[in-house]
């Protein structure tokens, strides 16, 4: 075989290499990211939709909390005033909160000497209060910690 020969298949293999390389990125690109997307999407629309619905502003926290019910939960600004918002799936206010409450690093560091390292504190909806819960994974278990939002330990879920 000549190098001619042998620079065509060469080209041949790598153009092979390249379109079947471009052809899983655009199908993990329709598979994985674009639902995501939309996803999010979907969250900023209700987001606003609730807030421009009910005259708040956005303070930076939004979280679908997905427990025995679906809550969304924010913090807003209202007449001034910051609140923690509860919102149930039909777009109804459920809750409320205006007060101090300690920090998610605080939380964090609590649930860290108390349990276990957790990547993530969320506030939640709860037994018709606002608390921060955190989860845990290891091989064997799932554990959900509850904490007040003064940082009082209220419970625990081992799954």
């Amino acid at each position: 075989m000549d190098t001619k020969n042998k620079k065509h298949y060469l080209f041949i293999g790598v153009s092979t290499v390249v379109i079947v390389f471009l052809i899983v990125m655009i199908i993990l690109i329709n598979v994985v990211h674009t639902p995501y997307s939309k996803h999010q999407q979907q969250g900023q629309s209700l987001r606003n939709e609730l807030l421009s619905s009910n005259k708040m502003q956005y303070d930076h926290y939004f979280y679908p909390y997905y427990g025995e019910k679906t809550y969304y939960i924010m913090k807003v600004k209202q007449d001034g005033k910051k609140k923690l918002v509860a919102f149930d799936e039909k777009k109804k206010l459920v809750g409320s909160y205006e007060g101090n409450y300690m920090s998610d690093a605080r939380i964090k560091e609590k649930v860290k000497k108390e349990h276990h390292e957790v990547k993530a504190v969320h506030i939640c909806y709860e037994d018709d209060k606002f608390m921060y819960y955190a989860k845990y994974q290891n091989k064997n278990h799932l554990y959900y910690y509850f904490y007040s939002l003064e940082g009082d330990f209220v419970k625990s879920y081992n799954l």
